[in-house]
């Protein structure tokens, strides 16, 4: 397991379409209400009703620019304009007022707009909807409208409003959704930038120790084999060609090792030219074998970087695991061997295990 190269790819945020839709349903509405004025007998008030009509249009793709604190602010500017005109023309009973309840719960949602503001703004448009019901709650309108439409009115204007909320509670339902898989992948890049060593890309000393400790917890009938793998004489290229060239040779180690492990098995960076291999459900003699296929990926090819042709070879100390022992002891235990390796001549395999031999390599 290594930690993943790329970040969680980012959900869709369908918050802004469903914004539009806000605007685009107020809009209907609008116009709709102006062709039935129209039917009726008022036309002029139908060319008000096609105004508000445009004017939520223009809201919705002043929304698609990205201007939402300014939308939301004229949105409910427009609302209670257009909504108190409705009560004085037909009545409170027409229901002109529901959709400023709706436009107050539009703007407490608005994420761009500033907390203090959007307070401020709701409870101006909650305070001219009290004077509005204190100015004109009860009253009959100064126009007539016919039967049955004079009735059923304020039906009409209720379900509109409440597809305006429902549509709201969708967006802020969807705005929280967002959040959260924003935060779930800020948290992943994190874990994984915590994980990982900067300069390989693969599992950091902390990261591998913890793998190393699960691994000795759940592999009790088969526990994991250990390898600690030191680049020999690396001091001597970061002393004669620099140390931007002694990471490009660690980097292209490091791809080599992962070339030769099997997808379960782990590959941490312990520190410096030092790397430790976690073999998982294999029987020592197995073990050994990764161990010396990782050795003749290392000293059989010449690493060339930066235009300078390296021939690097490793040493491996290798160590079976034991459920009695503890992790700390496991890694003495292969760099025990590591350092037998290397005062037996470097590159080659140390091992101490049932059935494995001694020592292999060169």
């Amino acid at each position: 397991m290594q930690p993943s190269s790329e970040g969680p790819r980012p959900a869709p945020d369908r918050t802004g379409a469903l914004s539009s839709g806000i605007y685009l349903w107020a809009s209907a509405g609008y116009f709709a209400s102006g062709l039935w004025l129209l039917f009726v007998g008022y036309p002029w008030v139908a060319l008000e009703q096609a105004v508000w009509a445009s004017v939520f249009l223009g809201l919705r793709a002043l929304e698609i620019q990205g201007r939402r604190a300014a939308v939301a602010i004229v949105a409910l500017a427009a609302a209670l304009v257009s909504c108190s005109r409705a009560d004085w023309l037909f009545g409170w009973e027409s229901g002109g007022h529901y959709y400023i309840l709706a436009a107050i719960v539009l703007v407490l949602g608005a994420e761009s707009l500033a907390p203090v503001l959007k307070f401020a703004a709701a409870a101006a448009a909650a305070a001219a909807a009290v004077a509005l019901w204190s100015l004109a709650g009860g009253q009959a309108g100064t126009l007539a409208l016919p039967r049955p439409w004079d009735s059923s009115l304020g039906e009409v204007n209720l379900l509109g409003a409440f597809g305006l909320l429902a549509l709201s509670f969708c967006r802020y339902t969807g705005a929280v959704l967002a959040a959260e898989r924003r935060l779930e992948e800020s948290c992943a890049r994190i874990r994984d930038i915590a994980n990982t060593d900067a300069l390989t890309g693969i599992c950091n000393r902390r990261y591998a120790d913890e793998l190393l400790r699960i691994a000795l917890r759940i592999d009790i009938d088969r526990p994991p084999i250990v390898g600690m793998i030191d680049i020999d004489d690396f001091k001597s290229i970061n002393d004669t060609y620099g140390h931007e060239c002694g990471d490009e040779a660690l980097k292209a180690v490091c791809m080599r090792l992962q070339g030769g492990l099997r997808k379960g098995d782990i590959l941490g960076r312990w520190g410096g030219e030092e790397f430790l291999v976690i073999i998982r459900d294999a029987a020592p003699a197995q073990g050994l074998e990764t161990m010396e296929r990782l050795r003749r990926l290392i000293a059989d090819a010449p690493i060339e970087t930066g235009g300078r042709i390296l021939a690097l070879t490793v040493t491996i100390g290798m160590a079976v695991g034991d459920p009695a022992l503890s992790v700390e002891a496991m890694v003495a235990e292969a760099d025990r061997r590591l350092y037998e390796g290397k005062r037996g001549g470097k590159n080659r395999v140390v091992a101490i295990a049932p059935g494995v031999p001694l020592a292999v390599g060169a």
